[in-house]
Protein backbone atom coordinates (compact mmCIF):
# COMPACT_ATOMS: atom_id res chain seq x y z
CA UNK A 1 0.00 0.00 0.00
CA UNK A 2 1.38 3.34 -1.06
CA UNK A 3 2.11 5.71 1.81
CA UNK A 4 0.23 9.06 1.74
CA UNK A 5 2.42 12.11 1.07
CA UNK A 6 2.58 14.67 3.86
CA UNK A 7 1.11 18.03 2.79
CA UNK A 8 3.78 20.78 2.83
CA UNK A 9 2.32 23.71 4.81
CA UNK A 10 5.60 24.94 6.21
CA UNK A 11 6.44 27.34 3.33
CA UNK A 12 3.31 29.35 4.10
CA UNK A 13 4.00 29.37 7.83
CA UNK A 14 7.56 30.55 7.12
CA UNK A 15 6.20 33.22 4.77
CA UNK A 16 3.82 34.47 7.47
CA UNK A 17 6.10 34.39 10.51
CA UNK A 18 8.52 37.29 9.73
CA UNK A 19 5.63 39.64 8.94
CA UNK A 20 3.67 38.69 12.05
CA UNK A 21 6.87 38.91 14.10
CA UNK A 22 7.59 42.48 12.93
CA UNK A 23 4.03 43.57 13.61
CA UNK A 24 3.95 41.94 17.05
CA UNK A 25 7.22 43.61 18.07
CA UNK A 26 6.07 47.02 16.85
CA UNK A 27 2.37 46.68 17.59
CA UNK A 28 2.07 49.94 19.53
CA UNK A 29 3.53 51.93 16.63
CA UNK A 30 2.08 50.16 13.58
CA UNK A 31 -1.57 49.91 12.65
CA UNK A 32 -2.59 46.21 12.63
CA UNK A 33 -4.46 46.94 9.40
CA UNK A 34 -1.03 47.25 7.73
CA UNK A 35 -0.69 43.47 8.00
CA UNK A 36 -3.09 42.41 5.25
CA UNK A 37 -1.28 43.52 2.10
CA UNK A 38 2.28 42.32 2.84
CA UNK A 39 0.96 39.02 4.21
CA UNK A 40 -1.10 38.34 1.09
CA UNK A 41 1.82 39.28 -1.19
CA UNK A 42 4.20 37.03 0.78
CA UNK A 43 1.80 34.08 0.63
CA UNK A 44 1.17 34.53 -3.10
CA UNK A 45 4.88 34.59 -3.90
CA UNK A 46 5.38 31.54 -1.72
CA UNK A 47 2.59 29.75 -3.55
CA UNK A 48 4.24 30.67 -6.86
CA UNK A 49 7.63 29.26 -5.82
CA UNK A 50 6.01 26.15 -4.36
CA UNK A 51 4.13 25.42 -7.59
CA UNK A 52 7.11 26.11 -9.87
CA UNK A 53 9.52 23.90 -7.93
CA UNK A 54 6.87 21.18 -7.37
CA UNK A 55 6.30 20.97 -11.10
CA UNK A 56 10.07 20.93 -11.78
CA UNK A 57 10.70 18.19 -9.20
CA UNK A 58 7.40 16.38 -9.87
CA UNK A 59 6.97 16.26 -6.11
CA UNK A 60 5.08 18.85 -4.05
CA UNK A 61 7.15 17.97 -0.99
CA UNK A 62 10.39 18.86 -2.75
CA UNK A 63 8.73 21.99 -4.13
CA UNK A 64 7.68 23.00 -0.60
CA UNK A 65 11.21 22.52 0.71
CA UNK A 66 12.62 24.66 -2.09
CA UNK A 67 10.09 27.40 -1.36
CA UNK A 68 10.86 27.32 2.38
CA UNK A 69 14.60 27.64 1.77
CA UNK A 70 14.12 30.62 -0.56
CA UNK A 71 11.56 32.39 1.62
CA UNK A 72 13.51 31.74 4.83
CA UNK A 73 16.75 33.12 3.40
CA UNK A 74 14.92 36.11 1.93
CA UNK A 75 13.35 37.21 5.21
CA UNK A 76 16.38 36.60 7.46
CA UNK A 77 18.99 38.40 5.34
CA UNK A 78 18.36 41.95 6.56
CA UNK A 79 18.22 40.91 10.22
CA UNK A 80 21.59 39.14 9.96
CA UNK A 81 23.20 41.99 8.02
CA UNK A 82 22.09 44.49 10.63
CA UNK A 83 23.07 42.28 13.60
CA UNK A 84 26.58 41.80 12.21
CA UNK A 85 26.98 45.53 11.51
CA UNK A 86 28.50 44.89 8.10
CA UNK A 87 29.60 47.83 5.98
CA UNK A 88 28.68 46.19 2.67
CA UNK A 89 26.77 43.21 1.37
CA UNK A 90 29.34 41.26 -0.67
CA UNK A 91 30.37 38.69 1.96
CA UNK A 92 26.87 38.05 3.28
CA UNK A 93 25.39 37.78 -0.22
CA UNK A 94 28.01 35.19 -1.11
CA UNK A 95 27.23 33.29 2.09
CA UNK A 96 23.50 33.38 1.27
CA UNK A 97 24.08 32.08 -2.27
CA UNK A 98 26.15 29.21 -0.83
CA UNK A 99 23.44 28.45 1.74
CA UNK A 100 20.84 28.43 -1.02
CA UNK A 101 22.90 26.06 -3.15
CA UNK A 102 23.66 23.73 -0.22
CA UNK A 103 20.02 23.72 0.85
CA UNK A 104 18.74 22.95 -2.63
CA UNK A 105 21.15 20.03 -2.99
CA UNK A 106 20.78 18.68 0.54
CA UNK A 107 17.01 18.36 0.36
CA UNK A 108 17.35 15.67 -2.31
CA UNK A 109 19.39 13.54 0.14
CA UNK A 110 16.55 13.36 2.66
CA UNK A 111 15.50 9.72 3.04
CA UNK A 112 12.31 10.04 5.05
CA UNK A 113 10.91 13.18 3.48
CA UNK A 114 7.42 12.69 4.95
CA UNK A 115 8.84 12.77 8.48
CA UNK A 116 10.81 15.95 7.71
CA UNK A 117 7.77 17.66 6.19
CA UNK A 118 5.65 16.75 9.19
CA UNK A 119 8.26 18.05 11.63
CA UNK A 120 8.66 21.30 9.70
CA UNK A 121 4.89 21.79 9.62
CA UNK A 122 4.67 21.43 13.39
CA UNK A 123 7.73 23.56 14.23
CA UNK A 124 6.81 26.46 11.92
CA UNK A 125 3.19 26.40 13.10
CA UNK A 126 4.30 26.63 16.72
CA UNK A 127 6.55 29.56 15.81
CA UNK A 128 3.50 31.43 14.53
CA UNK A 129 1.67 31.16 17.83
CA UNK A 130 3.84 33.66 19.74
CA UNK A 131 3.38 36.70 17.44
CA UNK A 132 -0.28 35.81 16.85
CA UNK A 133 -0.85 35.64 20.61
CA UNK A 134 0.90 39.01 21.12
CA UNK A 135 -1.20 40.68 18.43
CA UNK A 136 -4.46 39.22 19.75
CA UNK A 137 -3.66 40.35 23.30
CA UNK A 138 -3.01 43.86 22.00
CA UNK A 139 -6.25 43.92 20.01
CA UNK A 140 -8.25 42.62 22.97
CA UNK A 141 -7.08 45.34 25.33
CA UNK A 142 -8.94 48.65 25.42
CA UNK A 143 -8.09 51.78 27.32
CA UNK A 144 -5.11 52.40 29.55
CA UNK A 145 -4.47 49.84 32.27
CA UNK A 146 -5.33 51.38 35.66
CA UNK A 147 -2.03 50.31 37.17
CA UNK A 148 -0.02 52.69 34.98
CA UNK A 149 -2.39 55.64 34.99
CA UNK A 150 -0.65 58.51 36.83
CA UNK A 151 -2.37 60.39 39.64
CA UNK A 152 -4.43 63.29 38.33
CA UNK A 153 -3.09 66.77 39.12
CA UNK A 154 -6.72 67.94 39.02
CA UNK A 155 -8.03 65.94 41.98
CA UNK A 156 -10.30 68.26 43.91
CA UNK A 157 -10.67 70.76 41.06
CA UNK A 158 -14.27 71.55 40.07
CA UNK A 159 -15.08 69.64 36.84
CA UNK A 160 -18.31 71.51 36.10
CA UNK A 161 -18.35 73.24 32.73
CA UNK A 162 -18.25 77.03 32.92
CA UNK A 163 -19.11 79.90 30.62
CA UNK A 164 -16.47 79.42 27.93
CA UNK A 165 -17.23 82.33 25.63
CA UNK A 166 -14.08 84.20 26.66
CA UNK A 167 -11.74 81.23 27.03
CA UNK A 168 -8.68 81.34 24.76
CA UNK A 169 -7.81 78.72 22.19
CA UNK A 170 -4.78 76.73 23.34
CA UNK A 171 -2.21 75.69 20.75
CA UNK A 172 0.34 73.09 21.81
CA UNK A 173 2.82 72.96 18.92
CA UNK A 174 5.64 70.42 19.14
CA UNK A 175 8.23 70.65 16.35
CA UNK A 176 9.96 67.33 16.92
CA UNK A 177 13.64 67.53 17.97
CA UNK A 178 13.69 71.35 17.84
CA UNK A 179 16.79 72.20 19.85
CA UNK A 180 17.75 75.22 21.90
CA UNK A 181 19.38 78.03 19.93
CA UNK A 182 22.67 78.20 21.85
CA UNK A 183 23.25 74.45 21.53
CA UNK A 184 22.28 74.42 17.84
CA UNK A 185 24.79 77.24 17.24
CA UNK A 186 27.44 75.34 19.17
CA UNK A 187 27.00 71.98 17.39
CA UNK A 188 25.72 72.90 13.94
CA UNK A 189 27.11 76.43 13.51
CA UNK A 190 23.55 77.58 12.74
CA UNK A 191 22.27 80.94 13.97
CA UNK A 192 18.59 80.68 14.87
CA UNK A 193 18.35 84.18 16.34
CA UNK A 194 16.04 85.50 13.58
CA UNK A 195 13.31 83.09 14.63
CA UNK A 196 13.84 83.75 18.34
CA UNK A 197 13.72 87.51 17.70
CA UNK A 198 10.49 87.01 15.72
CA UNK A 199 8.90 85.18 18.66
CA UNK A 200 10.00 87.77 21.18
CA UNK A 201 8.71 90.58 18.98
CA UNK A 202 5.28 88.90 18.96
CA UNK A 203 5.19 88.71 22.74
CA UNK A 204 6.51 85.21 23.38
CA UNK A 205 8.52 84.37 26.47
CA UNK A 206 11.58 82.24 25.57
CA UNK A 207 12.90 79.91 28.28
CA UNK A 208 16.55 80.29 27.35
CA UNK A 209 17.89 77.42 29.49
CA UNK A 210 15.08 74.90 29.04
CA UNK A 211 15.48 71.15 28.79
CA UNK A 212 13.12 68.29 28.01
CA UNK A 213 12.25 65.94 30.85
CA UNK A 214 12.88 62.86 28.65
CA UNK A 215 14.85 62.02 25.50
CA UNK A 216 12.04 60.20 23.65
CA UNK A 217 8.89 61.71 22.14
CA UNK A 218 6.49 59.20 23.68
CA UNK A 219 7.85 59.77 27.18
CA UNK A 220 8.11 63.55 26.83
CA UNK A 221 4.55 64.07 25.63
CA UNK A 222 3.08 61.54 28.06
CA UNK A 223 4.65 63.58 30.84
CA UNK A 224 3.86 67.11 29.62
CA UNK A 225 0.22 66.32 28.74
CA UNK A 226 -0.38 64.65 32.10
CA UNK A 227 1.49 67.34 34.06
CA UNK A 228 3.56 64.79 35.92
CA UNK A 229 6.64 62.61 35.78
CA UNK A 230 6.40 59.04 34.64
CA UNK A 231 8.39 57.91 37.65
CA UNK A 232 4.96 57.77 39.32
CA UNK A 233 4.19 54.70 37.19
CA UNK A 234 5.73 52.50 39.85
CA UNK A 235 3.69 49.44 38.93
CA UNK A 236 4.58 49.52 35.23
CA UNK A 237 6.77 46.71 33.96
CA UNK A 238 10.16 48.41 33.80
CA UNK A 239 11.44 45.67 31.51
CA UNK A 240 8.74 46.39 28.94
CA UNK A 241 9.23 48.08 25.57
CA UNK A 242 5.47 48.42 25.02
CA UNK A 243 4.57 51.99 24.07
CA UNK A 244 0.82 51.39 23.97
CA UNK A 245 0.33 52.74 27.53
CA UNK A 246 2.14 55.92 26.47
CA UNK A 247 -0.07 56.22 23.41
CA UNK A 248 -3.09 56.14 25.69
CA UNK A 249 -1.54 58.74 27.98
CA UNK A 250 -1.09 61.05 25.00
CA UNK A 251 -4.41 60.40 23.26
CA UNK A 252 -6.52 60.59 26.43
CA UNK A 253 -4.40 62.79 28.65
CA UNK A 254 -5.36 64.53 31.88
CA UNK A 255 -4.92 67.82 30.00
CA UNK A 256 -7.36 66.87 27.27
CA UNK A 257 -9.93 65.60 29.77
CA UNK A 258 -9.66 68.74 31.90
CA UNK A 259 -10.12 71.05 28.92
CA UNK A 260 -12.97 69.09 27.35
CA UNK A 261 -14.83 69.15 30.66
CA UNK A 262 -14.68 72.94 30.38
CA UNK A 263 -16.10 73.14 26.89
CA UNK A 264 -12.97 72.82 24.77
CA UNK A 265 -12.93 70.81 21.56
CA UNK A 266 -9.76 68.91 20.71
CA UNK A 267 -8.23 69.27 17.27
CA UNK A 268 -5.74 66.64 16.07
CA UNK A 269 -3.71 65.97 12.95
CA UNK A 270 -2.31 62.95 11.17
CA UNK A 271 1.33 63.25 12.23
CA UNK A 272 2.95 60.22 10.62
CA UNK A 273 3.46 58.76 14.11
CA UNK A 274 0.71 56.61 15.60
CA UNK A 275 1.46 57.63 19.18
CA UNK A 276 0.68 61.29 18.45
CA UNK A 277 -2.09 60.91 15.86
CA UNK A 278 -5.16 61.63 18.00
CA UNK A 279 -7.70 60.32 15.51
CA UNK A 280 -10.62 60.46 17.96
CA UNK A 281 -10.31 64.24 18.36
CA UNK A 282 -13.44 66.37 17.87
CA UNK A 283 -11.86 67.68 14.67
CA UNK A 284 -9.30 65.38 13.04
CA UNK A 285 -7.30 66.40 9.97
CA UNK A 286 -6.17 63.23 8.13
CA UNK A 287 -3.43 62.72 5.60
CA UNK A 288 -3.84 59.72 3.33
CA UNK A 289 -0.97 58.83 1.04
CA UNK A 290 0.59 55.43 0.89
CA UNK A 291 2.66 53.18 -1.35
CA UNK A 292 4.55 51.16 1.23
CA UNK A 293 2.99 51.24 4.70
CA UNK A 294 4.98 51.24 7.97
CA UNK A 295 5.07 47.45 8.23
CA UNK A 296 6.14 47.10 4.60
CA UNK A 297 8.97 49.58 5.18
CA UNK A 298 10.18 47.42 8.06
CA UNK A 299 10.06 44.35 5.82
CA UNK A 300 12.12 46.16 3.17
CA UNK A 301 14.77 46.97 5.77
CA UNK A 302 14.96 43.49 7.31
CA UNK A 303 14.68 41.22 4.26
CA UNK A 304 16.98 40.57 1.32
CA UNK A 305 15.77 43.81 -0.31
CA UNK A 306 18.21 45.48 2.09
CA UNK A 307 21.04 44.25 -0.14
CA UNK A 308 19.85 46.43 -3.00
CA UNK A 309 20.59 49.52 -0.92
CA UNK A 310 20.17 52.72 -2.90
CA UNK A 311 18.56 50.89 -5.81
CA UNK A 312 15.75 49.76 -3.51
CA UNK A 313 15.53 53.22 -2.00
CA UNK A 314 15.03 54.60 -5.47
CA UNK A 315 11.88 52.48 -5.70
CA UNK A 316 10.36 52.93 -2.24
CA UNK A 317 12.07 55.32 0.15
CA UNK A 318 11.81 58.44 -2.04
CA UNK A 319 8.07 57.91 -1.92
CA UNK A 320 8.37 57.79 1.86
CA UNK A 321 10.35 61.05 1.64
CA UNK A 322 7.51 62.57 -0.36
CA UNK A 323 5.03 61.26 2.18
CA UNK A 324 7.05 62.93 4.93
CA UNK A 325 7.09 66.25 3.09
CA UNK A 326 3.41 65.98 2.28
CA UNK A 327 2.47 65.13 5.85
CA UNK A 328 4.32 68.13 7.26
CA UNK A 329 2.86 70.50 4.69
CA UNK A 330 -0.63 69.05 5.29
CA UNK A 331 -0.38 70.07 8.94
CA UNK A 332 0.77 73.63 8.23
CA UNK A 333 -1.74 74.17 5.43
CA UNK A 334 -4.64 73.05 7.61
CA UNK A 335 -3.43 75.00 10.63
CA UNK A 336 -4.28 78.13 8.63
CA UNK A 337 -7.96 77.13 8.82
CA UNK A 338 -8.06 76.32 12.54
CA UNK A 339 -8.59 79.85 13.96
CA UNK A 340 -11.91 80.05 12.07
CA UNK A 341 -13.27 76.91 13.76
CA UNK A 342 -15.66 77.46 16.67
CA UNK A 343 -13.94 77.70 20.02
CA UNK A 344 -12.64 77.30 22.54
CA UNK A 345 -10.20 74.77 21.05
CA UNK A 346 -7.28 72.70 22.27
CA UNK A 347 -5.07 72.28 19.20
CA UNK A 348 -2.48 69.51 19.47
CA UNK A 349 0.15 69.81 16.75
CA UNK A 350 3.06 67.36 16.63
CA UNK A 351 5.25 68.09 13.59
CA UNK A 352 7.90 65.57 12.49
CA UNK A 353 10.50 68.28 11.83
CA UNK A 354 13.30 69.20 12.17
CA UNK A 355 13.57 65.52 13.21
CA UNK A 356 14.92 63.18 10.50
CA UNK A 357 14.31 62.33 7.73
CA UNK A 358 15.82 65.52 6.35
CA UNK A 359 13.64 66.29 3.35
CA UNK A 360 13.66 70.13 3.21
CA UNK A 361 16.47 72.58 2.67
CA UNK A 362 16.30 76.05 4.23
CA UNK A 363 14.04 77.32 1.42
CA UNK A 364 11.75 74.30 1.40
CA UNK A 365 13.28 72.64 -1.66
CA UNK A 366 13.46 68.85 -1.90
CA UNK A 367 16.62 67.28 -0.47
CA UNK A 368 17.58 63.96 1.10
CA UNK A 369 20.34 63.49 3.66
CA UNK A 370 20.52 59.87 4.74
CA UNK A 371 17.55 57.73 3.83
CA UNK A 372 13.94 58.33 4.80
CA UNK A 373 13.31 55.71 7.49
CA UNK A 374 12.65 58.48 10.00
CA UNK A 375 15.04 57.12 12.64
CA UNK A 376 17.31 59.26 14.80
CA UNK A 377 20.52 59.00 16.80
CA UNK A 378 22.51 55.79 16.27
CA UNK A 379 19.62 54.50 14.11
CA UNK A 380 19.93 57.40 11.64
CA UNK A 381 20.63 55.84 8.24
CA UNK A 382 23.29 58.25 7.13
CA UNK A 383 26.63 59.74 8.14
CA UNK A 384 27.22 62.27 10.90
CA UNK A 385 28.10 64.81 8.23
CA UNK A 386 24.73 64.25 6.56
CA UNK A 387 23.03 64.81 9.91
CA UNK A 388 25.06 67.94 10.57
CA UNK A 389 24.11 69.31 7.15
CA UNK A 390 20.47 68.25 7.05
CA UNK A 391 19.34 69.17 10.55
CA UNK A 392 19.95 72.95 10.49
CA UNK A 393 18.50 73.26 6.99
CA UNK A 394 15.29 71.53 8.02
CA UNK A 395 15.20 73.61 11.21
CA UNK A 396 15.43 76.79 9.12
CA UNK A 397 12.47 75.85 6.94
CA UNK A 398 10.45 74.60 9.93
CA UNK A 399 11.02 78.00 11.53
CA UNK A 400 9.79 79.75 8.38
CA UNK A 401 6.60 77.68 8.39
CA UNK A 402 6.11 78.32 12.10
CA UNK A 403 6.44 82.07 11.61
CA UNK A 404 3.67 82.08 9.00
CA UNK A 405 1.49 79.91 11.22
CA UNK A 406 1.93 82.11 14.27
CA UNK A 407 1.16 85.26 12.30
CA UNK A 408 -2.00 83.64 10.99
CA UNK A 409 -3.13 82.44 14.43
CA UNK A 410 -2.56 85.82 16.07
CA UNK A 411 -4.24 87.73 13.26
CA UNK A 412 -7.34 85.52 12.91
CA UNK A 413 -8.15 84.44 16.47
CA UNK A 414 -11.33 86.05 17.85
CA UNK A 415 -9.92 85.83 21.39
CA UNK A 416 -6.16 86.18 21.96
CA UNK A 417 -4.90 82.58 22.06
CA UNK A 418 -2.42 80.73 24.22
CA UNK A 419 0.46 79.25 22.19
CA UNK A 420 3.17 76.92 23.42
CA UNK A 421 5.94 76.01 20.96
CA UNK A 422 8.10 73.33 22.52
CA UNK A 423 10.61 70.74 21.39
CA UNK A 424 9.91 67.28 22.78
CA UNK A 425 13.69 66.81 22.88
CA UNK A 426 16.71 68.17 21.03
CA UNK A 427 18.56 66.84 18.00
CA UNK A 428 20.25 63.44 17.92
CA UNK A 429 23.62 63.70 16.20
CA UNK A 430 25.33 62.53 19.41
CA UNK A 431 22.55 60.25 20.66
CA UNK A 432 22.97 56.56 21.46
CA UNK A 433 19.55 55.22 22.39
CA UNK A 434 21.03 52.33 24.36
CA UNK A 435 23.97 54.05 26.04
CA UNK A 436 23.90 56.99 28.43
CA UNK A 437 27.69 57.16 28.34
CA UNK A 438 27.75 57.54 24.55
CA UNK A 439 25.00 60.19 24.46
CA UNK A 440 25.48 63.94 24.63
CA UNK A 441 22.69 64.94 27.00
CA UNK A 442 23.33 68.63 26.41
CA UNK A 443 22.30 68.20 22.77
CA UNK A 444 19.43 65.77 23.27
CA UNK A 445 17.70 67.53 26.18
CA UNK A 446 18.16 71.22 25.28
CA UNK A 447 14.93 72.45 23.64
CA UNK A 448 13.11 75.43 22.23
CA UNK A 449 10.46 76.36 24.81
CA UNK A 450 8.35 79.43 23.97
CA UNK A 451 5.10 80.71 25.55
CA UNK A 452 2.50 83.21 24.41
CA UNK A 453 -0.01 84.24 27.08
CA UNK A 454 -1.14 87.69 26.01
CA UNK A 455 -2.82 88.79 29.25
CA UNK A 456 -0.17 87.44 31.60
CA UNK A 457 3.14 88.88 32.75
CA UNK A 458 6.32 87.09 31.70
CA UNK A 459 7.48 86.67 35.29
CA UNK A 460 5.24 83.64 35.77
CA UNK A 461 7.76 81.73 33.66
CA UNK A 462 11.46 81.11 34.33
CA UNK A 463 14.40 80.33 32.06
CA UNK A 464 14.93 76.72 33.20
CA UNK A 465 11.28 75.60 33.03
CA UNK A 466 10.75 72.08 31.69
CA UNK A 467 7.63 70.75 29.89
CA UNK A 468 6.25 68.98 32.96
CA UNK A 469 5.45 72.42 34.44
CA UNK A 470 4.23 74.11 31.25
CA UNK A 471 0.53 73.42 31.64
CA UNK A 472 0.65 73.74 35.42
CA UNK A 473 1.51 77.40 34.90
CA UNK A 474 -0.78 77.95 31.91
CA UNK A 475 -3.84 76.37 33.53
CA UNK A 476 -3.20 78.17 36.80
CA UNK A 477 -3.42 81.46 34.92
CA UNK A 478 -6.38 80.66 32.65
CA UNK A 479 -8.56 78.89 35.21
CA UNK A 480 -7.27 80.46 38.43
CA UNK A 481 -6.02 77.12 39.76
CA UNK A 482 -3.33 76.51 42.32
CA UNK A 483 -1.39 73.60 40.84
CA UNK A 484 1.97 73.24 42.53
CA UNK A 485 5.08 73.42 40.35
CA UNK A 486 7.26 70.32 40.33
CA UNK A 487 11.01 70.18 40.59
CA UNK A 488 12.47 70.30 37.05
CA UNK A 489 14.16 66.94 36.45
CA UNK A 490 15.59 65.21 33.37
CA UNK A 491 15.70 61.47 32.67
CA UNK A 492 17.48 59.15 30.23
CA UNK A 493 15.71 55.97 29.07
CA UNK A 494 17.03 53.31 26.65
CA UNK A 495 14.87 52.77 23.58
CA UNK A 496 14.11 49.12 24.29
CA UNK A 497 13.69 49.60 28.06
CA UNK A 498 12.03 52.99 28.04
CA UNK A 499 10.54 52.61 31.54
CA UNK A 500 14.02 52.20 33.06
CA UNK A 501 14.47 55.95 33.48
CA UNK A 502 17.65 57.23 35.12
CA UNK A 503 17.71 60.79 36.41
CA UNK A 504 20.50 62.77 34.74
CA UNK A 505 19.63 66.31 35.85
CA UNK A 506 23.18 66.90 37.09
CA UNK A 507 24.75 65.65 33.82
CA UNK A 508 22.94 67.68 31.15
CA UNK A 509 25.46 70.46 30.64
CA UNK A 510 28.50 68.31 29.85
CA UNK A 511 30.14 69.18 26.55
CA UNK A 512 29.47 67.08 23.45
CA UNK A 513 33.13 67.07 22.45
Amino acid sequence: MKKTSELALHPFFIASYPILFLLANNISQINPKDLFRPLVISLLFTLFFTLIFSIAAKDHRQGGLSASIIVGLFFTYGHIHRALGLENHAILLLAWVLLLAVGMLAKYRIKNINSVIKSLNIITFLLLLQPIFTILIFLSQSGIPQKIKPPSPFDGVDAVSQNNSDLPDIYYIIPDAYGRSDVVKELYDYDNSDFINFLEARGFYIAEKSHSNYIQTSLSLSSSMNLDYLENLEEADIQSSDREPLKELIHHSELRQFLEERGYQTIGFSTGYALTTISDADFFIPYHVELANDLENLILMTSATRAFGDKMQNLFLPFYCESQRGGIMNIFENLEKVPALPGPKFVFVHIMAPHPPFVFDAEGNTVKYGDCNGLDGTEFAGSREEYKTGYPQQMAYTSTLLEKTIENILENSATPPVIIIQGDHGSGMFLDFESLENTCLRERTSILNAYYLPTVEDDIFYETITPVNSFRIVLNEIFDLDLELLEDKIYFSPWEKLYQAEEVTDKIESSCE
